[in-house]
């Protein structure tokens, strides 16, 4: 006798029914953000030779951690902006579903796994603050999923107008510290992230 499970059936068993049709995102975001980490750690030195150059090694795991984290922002902020026109949301404003919005929210977290997974494996580095954030905020993400308790229209307004804007004007605040330390080696940086 064969028995198989679908993903369907997998995610229903955990209440993730909306779940089964986004977890392949949920992944390539996940190794996305590795991928990211990886592209920092070869691309930095080369545009901050200085900067970047200066720093310890965990401070350079810092450095390429908000590179990361500035990537989600801007591509989340970008991806999620255009949800608060959506027919399905604007319609049922409590229990809206799109497949658009099912897809941002598995962006953000695949994001939101990989931080966990990461400052879990950096827990010494880090400290325990940033791995509860990471599950927090990855369990948050999920919860979108949940089967019969869809509530997933409101989350673009104060999702992308509150907490993402918040965070990307930290990173920027981040980088901003840093033309001081970089020296303007780099002159489109000042540039840009003055504006």
């Amino acid at each position: 006798m064969e028995y198989s499970l679908s993903s369907e059936d997998f995610f229903d068993q955990f209440g993730l029914s909306k779940l089964a049709h986004h977890w392949p995102t949920l992944l390539l975001s996940t190794l996305t953000c590795q991928l990211i980490i990886y592209a920092s750690r070869m691309v930095s030195p080369l545009l901050f030779p200085k900067a970047y150059g200066s720093l310890k090694s965990i401070k350079r795991l810092s450095w390429d951690v908000h590179v990361v984290s500035l990537v989600h922002c801007i591509v989340i902020c970008t991806l999620a902006f255009p949800l608060h026109w959506d027919p399905e949301l604007v319609r049922d404003k409590i229990y809206g579903y799109s497949e658009r919005t099912g897809e941002v929210y598995a962006i953000a977290s695949g994001y939101f796994l990989w931080d966990t997974i990461f400052h879990v494996s950096h827990l010494k580095e880090f400290g325990i603050g940033f791995a509860v954030h990471g599950v927090a905020c990855f369990c948050l993400g999920i919860n979108s999923y949940v089967s019969e308790q869809v509530i997933i229209s409101h989350s673009p307004c104060p999702v992308n107008n509150k907490l993402i804007v918040v965070a990307t004007i930290f990173n920027v605040f981040w980088m901003r510290i840093l033309d001081v330390r970089i020296e303007y080696t780099v002159f489109e940086f000042p540039l840009v992230h003055g504006m």
